[in-house]
C-alpha cells in the first residue's frame, strides 16, 4: 500500500503535488485549531473568593517538632512543601 502511494507520489506532476501539499497543510491546520478550541472551551472554570490574606507561614516538618516559619510553600496533593520540608497537611487559623 504504502509503495503505491509513493509510487503514485512520483508519478504526479508538479501542480499536483502543490494541491497536495495545501491540502495537507489545510487539513493540519485544521485539526491544529480544532484541538485548540478543544482544550480552550473545556477548562474548568474556579470560582476562588479571596477570604484574605497569610500573615506568617510555618511548617511543621515533624510530627512532634517545632514549628518553622517559612516564606514561600506550595500547596500539593499530599500537603505543604517548602524547600526540603513537607507537612503532610496544613490548616487555617484565624486570630479573632
Amino acid at each position: 500500500m504504502e509503495l503505491k502511494l509513493l509510487a503514485m507520489l512520483k508519478n504526479m506532476d508538479f501542480s499536483d503535488r502543490k494541491t497536495l501539499m495545501l491540502a495537507s497543510s489545510a487539513a493540519g491546520l485544521a485539526v491544529a485549531g480544532g484541538l485548540t478550541w478543544f482544550v480552550n472551551n473545556n477548562k474548568k472554570k474556579s470560582n476562588w473568593i479571596k477570604v484574605g490574606t497569610v500573615d506568617q507561614l510555618f511548617i511543621y516538618p515533624l510530627k512532634c517538632g517545632k514549628a518553622k516559619e517559612v516564606p514561600v510553600a506550595e500547596f500539593g496533593p499530599i500537603g505543604m512543601k517548602a524547600g526540603p520540608f513537607l507537612d503532610r497537611g496544613f490548616s487555617l487559623m484565624n486570630e479573632r
